[in-house]
């Protein structure tokens, strides 16, 4: 379904998050073909900027001109809220370069439209930018106001705004009334797609098999014997047949239910209704023993031919033949991913991978005569664009568990690219003269099994030695290691065998307040009466001269305790880089950041770590928690936040290069 009067954008390399939908202009932009688009540079830039040099010839924007103006909108009403924060962050990572001026705007769930710095869209998570908005950020009156402001300042907008207004049509409307282009499907041909029921009647019009289903609307009263004639017309039993009930406008995986029976199908329909998800719900037959595929289309026509074209589709299950395919076609330089492991931080492994490699993938010059590879899901890019990546996974062992007296010279265990063994695939990394960015989380990744294999075959590492590593790993280790480091660092002692016990530091729980009957802003609340907060502090640098960011205090949402997803996955928790001065003073931060750099130092730690610890406000005295030697890379993390708090700001993709750079250093 496409509009003959849209331009066509074309728009390669880009997440599949960002481009599973068919990626058009605005009429008023006109594209080139995309011959001409590839001629040089990176895809995602030449394409914007030849959308507004065909609109505007006698203007000269782009490497050889003023830069190209880009809006980039995310957020929306949606529970995809999150999602698009992190699509945001991609795309942002993708387009930054010196003939590009992006211009960042967020939309909250309450549809208010605010601008926002590139530098807040790397906070966290929702309630980060809800709680920074109102005095971080710039709320416009109206979004006929925040349209007027798109006409005016930018030059094309790329909206990644999911589910509801952002997929329905909405935005696409407001920018299309404003006469300002963007990236994407017109308003007209979104409503249509983004309602499952009708784009299924759409498509069995034009002949396309579609799967059986049947609409529930909250208008009319579900007429049971209407349900049970349509488990029948499609040779379904009435009683326990499987069928899918989901609404018909909500995003990604929003509302959907398996059910069994017409009973059981009518009454989850009627529980999404009552939810308030949607008003409107369609019951599908289940496909049983089918695979489930994702593709992206790209129109490749041009102003007056639309040609869509669809990419390899991809099995949403699949790692292995992924991989197979990707062994094909001309020669290419090749990337090494590997990710996995044994620990419940492996989707934070998943995470972690996936962002640097986004923020590595930008630099030009990134991989000199050397392959890098990247331990967990992700890939490179190199300074031409063309790239071999082989998806590698780590096979989980029978029955590991860390151990003091762990044997690090065993290295049966498997590497899935096709099999590898853990020794050969290092062999293998080794005639590729790579270097390895290690990201798995916990057990091999942290306790110096990893490092230690790298390290005797002269691999070069991201992150700490293997001794330090296996310090760190064993809290009871790290806190023998610190006890003595110039009389700053206390743990208790002597701790026990296997579990350590220490004393339990009082803190005062830091809140959100909600908005005053009066209209107020949302403040901090916190007693302060015990003095103690607890911090995460990144420490980057060589050995002995570790530097210290500024820490982090995390707000958490419920519990005692901050959890694995309030500490690196979107969707919760507050992140505050550095903490308030209206909680801990400029002294007592310096003093902090400093006991963090000895203890650092202490404990041999080079490259990059992450530390948890209580500090005193007042005094800037720090209690050891723990050492992490492979910290979470993900887009949530407070590592990220606290680059981009030093002066000047450290955007991920020079962060990670730097840590790179570290571990390229040290093996020289």
């Amino acid at each position: 379904m496409l509009l003959s009067g849209a331009q066509p954008l074309l728009l390669l390399g880009l997440p599949s998050s960002t481009t599973r939908r068919f990626l058009r202009v605005a009429p008023r932009a006109l594209i080139p073909p995309p011959r001409r688009a590839l001629a040089s540079g990176p895809p995602l830039r030449l394409g914007l900027r030849a959308a507004v040099s065909e609109q505007h010839p006698t203007e000269v924007v782009g490497a050889e001109g003023r830069p190209l103006r880009v809006g980039l909108i995310c957020g929306g009403p949606s529970a995809e809220r999150g999602v698009s924060l992190n699509s945001a962050r991609s795309v942002l990572d993708h387009i930054q370069g010196e003939d590009l001026v992006v211009n960042c705007y967020y939309i909250d769930s309450t549809m208010n439209a605010f601008a926002i710095s590139p530098a807040q869209l790397y906070s966290n998570t929702p309630s980060d930018f809800d709680f920074k908005l109102e005095s971080l950020a710039h709320k416009f009156h109206s979004l006929s106001d925040f349209a007027e402001h798109l006409a005016a300042t930018v030059d094309i907008v790329f909206p990644v705004i999911h589910g509801k207004f952002g997929e329905d049509g909405g935005i696409q409307e407001l920018l299309e009334k404003a006469n300002v282009p963007f990236v994407g499907t017109p308003s007209k041909e979104c409503r249509r797609a983004f309602d499952k029921y009708n784009a299924s009647l759409e498509l069995s019009a034009h002949g396309f098999l579609t799967v059986p289903n049947f609409l529930v609307e909250q208008k009319d009263k579900l007429a049971k014997s209407e349900l049970d004639e349509w488990f029948e017309s499609v040779n379904m039993n009435k009683e326990n047949g499987k069928v899918v009930v989901k609404p018909t406008r909500a995003g990604s995986s929003i509302g959907v239910v398996v059910a069994y029976g017409a009973n059981e199908a009518a009454q989850k329909a009627e529980e999404i209704i009552s939810e308030g998800i949607d008003d409107k719900v369609i019951i599908e037959v289940f496909l049983e023993g089918g695979c489930e595929f994702t593709a992206i289309v790209v129109d490749a026509g041009t102003a007056n031919d639309s040609d869509p074209v669809a990419l390899l589709p991809t099995e949403k299950t699949t790692i292995r033949k992924q991989a197979e395919a990707m062994h094909k076609g001309p020669s290419k330089q090749k990337i090494f991913v590997i990710f996995g492991g044994d620990t419940s931080e492996r989707q934070v492994s998943l995470m972690s991978g996936t962002n640097v490699w986004l923020n590595l993938q930008g630099f030009d010059d990134i991989m000199f005569n050397l392959h890098f590879v990247i331990v967990v899901l992700g890939c490179v890019a190199s300074h031409d664009d063309t790239l071999d990546v082989v998806p590698c996974l780590l096979a989980p062992s029978n029955g590991y568990s860390p151990s003091r007296n762990q044997d690090f010279s065993d290295c049966s265990r498997e590497v899935w690219m096709l099999p590898y063994s853990l020794q050969q695939w290092i062999n293998h990394v080794k005639e590729a003269e790579a270097a390895v960015f290690i990201a798995v989380h916990g057990g091999i990744g942290e306790d110096g099994t990893i490092q230690s294999l790298l390290e005797s075959a002269g691999v070069p590492y991201t992150g700490p030695g293997p001794i330090a590593s296996r310090t760190c790993m064993d809290k009871v280790s790290s806190s023998l290691a610190v006890d003595h480091a110039h009389g700053v660092i206390e743990m208790p002692l002597p701790p026990p065998e296997s579990i350590i016990f220490e004393p339990f530091i009082e803190t005062d729980e830091i809140i959100i307040s909600n908005k005053s009957e009066n209209g107020s802003a949302r403040h901090l609340v916190w007693k302060g009466e015990n003095e103690w907060l607890e911090v995460t502090v990144g420490v980057i640098g060589k050995r002995g001269e570790m530097h210290s960011l500024n820490p982090s205090i995390t707000v958490k949402e419920s519990g005692d305790i901050l959890s694995l997803e309030e500490k690196f996955q979107g969707g919760t928790g507050i992140n505050l880089t550095p903490p308030p001065a209206t909680i801990m003073s400029e002294d007592a931060l310096q003093r902090c950041k400093k006991s963090i750099e000895i203890m650092a130092n202490t404990l041999g730690l080079e490259g990059f770590s992450r530390i948890d610890a209580f500090v005193n406000v007042r005094s800037g005295e720090v209690l050891l928690i723990e050492v992490n030697t492979v910290p979470g890379m993900t887009p949530s993390t407070v590592l990220i936040h606290q680059a981009l708090a030093e002066e000047p700001p450290v955007y991920p993709h020079k962060f990670f290069r730097t840590l790179l750079d570290l571990a390229l250093e040290r093996a020289k």
